[in-house]
């Protein structure tokens, strides 16, 4: 079994200025050592909440999270959520 990973979730952990890495492992250490994959709506809502930021400071902060988010998902993601 894997997990689906919800914008919900990585948008409170940008807001908290918590570390994509700390994430992790606070997800593994509740539901064990498992698959944790983005779905497409997911990338596309958070790329949305990048271009509704209010500032320019805000943006490139969501875009700094963001891209750890992506890179992250690349070591860490399978490619497609159909691979759960």
């Amino acid at each position: 079994m894997g997990l689906v990973l919800d914008s919900g979730v990585l948008i409170a952990g940008e807001r908290a200025a918590r570390p994509v890495s700390e994430l992790l492992a606070t997800l593994e250490g509740e539901h064990g050592e498992t698959e944790i994959v983005l779905s497409s709506i997911t990338v596309i809502e958070l790329e949305h909440g990048l271009h509704r930021a209010q500032t320019a400071e805000q943006a490139q902060k969501r875009r700094e999270y963001l891209d750890i988010v992506f890179a992250q998902s690349s070591r860490n993601f399978p490619a497609h959520a159909g691979e759960l």
